[in-house]
C-alpha cells in the first residue's frame, strides 16, 4: 500500500490516454514492447485475451491521467515524513495548506538528524524479511522529494494538499 499526496484544489482536466492491458502484459513479448517501443497493434491486439472485460481484446486500455502533480511513498515512509514535517494528522488521510507544509519542511531540514524519524528494526515493522527496506532510508531526502511537490502545485496556485 502507498500514501498518494496530491493538490487538493486544483482542477485536474485529466488526460486521455491508452496503455497495454493487463492481459496484454501478460504476454511473453510485452518486455520486448515494453523496452524498444510498442510493437505492431495487430500483434497486441493478437496478443490480448479476447475475453478481457477491461479491453475486450483491444489490447488496450483506456484512462485519464492526472495532469496536476502528485508525489508517493509507502505507507511506511509517509508516515516518517509526516512525523518528520511535524504534522499531527494519520499518514493515511489528511489535507493541509500549503504553507503549513512549507513550515514542516523548514522544520525538518534544520534538523540536523532525522533518522529518529524511521523506525528503529524494519524487520520488525514489516513482520519479517518478505520486503527488503533500507534502514533509515535517508528521511532528509524524502523530506526534500516533499518539498519540490510542495512548491510545483504551489506554482500553479494550489492552497492545500491532501494526502490518502
Amino acid at each position: 500500500m502507498s500514501v498518494t499526496f496530491e493538490a487538493a484544489d486544483l482542477d485536474d482536466e485529466g488526460l486521455p490516454t491508452l496503455e497495454p492491458c493487463l492481459c496484454t502484459q501478460m504476454d511473453e513479448k510485452f518486455s520486448q514492447w515494453f523496452q524498444y517501443g510498442p510493437g505492431p497493434a495487430e500483434e497486441m491486439r493478437a496478443a490480448a485475451d479476447p475475453r478481457c472485460s477491461t479491453c475486450r481484446g483491444s489490447g488496450l486500455e483506456g484512462f485519464v491521467r492526472s495532469t496536476i502533480p502528485q508525489v508517493n511513498f509507502s505507507n511506511l515512509n509517509a508516515g516518517a515524513l509526516l512525523r518528520a514535517l511535524d504534522i499531527k494528522q494519520p499518514y493515511y488521510a489528511g489535507e493541509i495548506s500549503v504553507a503549513q507544509a512549507r513550515r514542516g519542511v523548514m522544520r525538518a531540514l534544520s534538523r540536523k538528524n532525522l533518522q529518529s524519524f524511521s523506525p528503529a528494526d524494519w524487520q520488525q515493522v514489516f513482520g519479517g524479511p518478505r520486503i527488503i527496506a533500507v534502514p533509515g532510508q535517508d528521511v532528509r531526502g524524502q523530506v526534500e522529494r516533499f518539498s519540490k511537490f510542495v512548491e510545483s502545485v504551489a506554482e500553479l496556485g494550489a492552497k492545500k494538499i491532501r494526502w490518502y
